[in-house]
């Protein structure tokens, strides 16, 4: 990302440039997708223009953030690569998807680019964690995560070796929570005490409910929560209107909740870059 680098050190304000986000975690089923799917949603309702790149062969962003469900501005094939567009070969999928990150850097108006990956150690992966200005590594703090996550952090040093980076892995490298409850067991508390002593954390995201209400429905979390407060003003029962209200306070949950760890890492950046 010559460009990139160029126009940073030039002393062009970083606000104004595409921020590249990818999910990695060599586990699968550890929330990369839930957890993208509630910053897009949480950066689109801020009026944020978010691009989608679903490096993932499972398709699960693909089929949550599909056009239909009002993240504009762009249509399907250029919004997102989606599991039917992969060649065979994993050095190939590195380099299609190398090629859309590029053409997203040159298309321009768009204030965030999040990248989904395999569940898995890929070439694909690779690519996306050394471009990527931050690696988000979703974890729910368990001791089964803490291998998964160790193999992701090297991967990530290793394909920043690969490209002739400078860049300090644990600069880009964050880890983020999926579980915020306090009536954690201690096996999770100290889980995350373990991480936070090698990585810089931030956490939570909620559960999923709104997501899945959102796509069940075929829109976004912060749409619903309007189709949901609309539905409150409109009822004509009790009943109606309590199920309407629940269903809006947890998508303002969902929203509020990614918004805070979006902030987070904001925040995070920031300090470190300074640093």
């Amino acid at each position: 990302m010559a460009r990139r680098c160029a126009a940073r050190l030039s002393g062009a304000d970083p606000e104004t440039k595409l921020k590249i986000y990818a999910a990695a975690n060599s586990k699968g089923g550890a929330g990369k997708s839930s957890m993208l799917v509630a910053f897009a949603s949480a950066l689109h309702h801020q009026g944020k223009r978010v691009r989608i790149l679903d490096l993932d062969s499972q398709g699960t962003l693909s089929e949550w953030l599909n056009p239909n469900n009002g993240l504009e501005p762009l249509p399907a094939d250029e919004l997102l690569i989606e599991a039917g567009q992969f060649a065979k070969e994993d050095a190939e999928n590195a380099k299609l998807a190398y090629a859309h990150i590029l053409a997203a850097e040159e298309a321009g108006g768009f204030d965030y680019l999040l990248i989904d990956t395999k569940g898995e150690p890929s070439m694909t992966a690779a690519m996306a964690m050394a471009v990527a200005d931050m690696v988000l590594c979703p974890s729910d703090g368990s001791s089964a995560e803490y291998k998964p996550i160790l193999v992701t952090y090297r991967s990530c040093e290793a394909a920043l070796q690969q490209i002739g980076s400078t860049a300090d892995p644990k600069e880009k490298f964050r880890i983020v929570f999926t579980r915020q409850s306090v009536a954690q067991s201690a096996g999770i508390q100290k889980g995350k005490q373990a991480l936070a002593k090698q990585f810089h954390c931030v956490g939570g995201i909620a559960d999923t409910a709104a997501m899945d209400d959102a796509l069940r429905t075929g829109t976004t979390i912060g749409q619903l929560m309007g189709f949901a407060e609309e539905a409150m003003e409109q009822a004509d029962t009790q009943s109606a209107r309590s199920n309407a209200r629940r269903m809006a306070d947890r998508c303002q949950k969902a929203l509020s909740n990614a918004d805070f760890v979006l902030k987070a890492l904001k925040e995070s950046e920031a300090k470190h870059v300074a640093a």
